[in-house]
């Protein structure tokens, strides 16, 4: 009897002994939030141009506003944004001048905004930015990830920076860390949500695409720069 239980009970230290070979290495290996933040900087320094189809969230206080459309990325600093639902409006970005256009108000705001020196986060998405050197960064455990095996981060700017507060992105480690959601969280508590579909990269996209012409009956509104 007492040889049957030495054999079952030392039996089991070589299964064990193949679980922790298999599985311990992958905890191990797993890289850090700052290792994961260099591989997605690393990613996105490699793009020069981008297009996705995207839904943005605004939340603020008990408000919640959903819209969704298409967007095209170019270096430096370019960006058109084409909101599609619920209301038709434009944003572009020339990377000196900024257009809001919203037809049905038959306005057009213009902005002096240098968007190659801007810190505006969505602009990671090219590449843009010191993320390793200008951000602390740390897993962001409170929120869910939009798919299981996706990781998120929050990043938090070194320098107080008037436009956020802080940023967490969600990156899929499967896709090389691609940036599939990120959101960014405003000083008075508001918070923007973008969450990217449908992604291309470095597709040819003409400049002409970040050119706004002012349609005819269009009132212009000069912004503060």
């Amino acid at each position: 009897m007492t040889h049957h239980f030495f054999q079952k009970r030392y039996a089991f230290r070589p299964v064990v002994l193949v679980f922790l070979h298999c599985f311990l290495p992958a905890f191990a290996q797993t890289p850090s939030p700052r290792e994961i933040l260099a591989r997605v900087e690393a990613r996105y320094r490699s793009l020069h141009t981008l297009s996705a189809q995207f839904e943005q969230v605004f939340r603020g206080g008990p408000t919640e506003k959903r819209e969704s459309g298409i967007v095209f990325m170019k270096r430096p600093g370019k960006m058109y944004w084409e909101y599609r639902n619920p209301t038709a409006k434009v944003f572009v970005a020339d990377g000196k001048r900024s257009y809001f256009y919203v037809p049905q108000d038959r306005h057009v705001i213009v902005s002096e905004l240098d968007t190659t020196k801007s810190g505006n986060p969505l602009l990671f998405l090219l590449g843009q930015g010191e993320l390793e050197r200008d951000f602390t960064v740390e897993r962001e455990n409170a929120l869910g990830g939009q798919t299981l095996g996706n990781v998120l981060l929050r990043l938090s700017p070194k320098q107080p920076s008037a436009e956020f507060a802080s940023v967490v992105i969600e990156v899929d480690p499967d896709q090389s860390y691609a940036i599939r959601r990120l959101i960014v969280f405003e000083h008075v508590g508001n918070q923007n949500e973008y969450i990217f579909t449908h992604v291309l990269e470095n597709i040819p996209i003409p400049d002409r695409r970040f050119e706004f012409k002012v349609p005819a009956g269009t009132k212009v509104i000069q912004a503060n720069g």
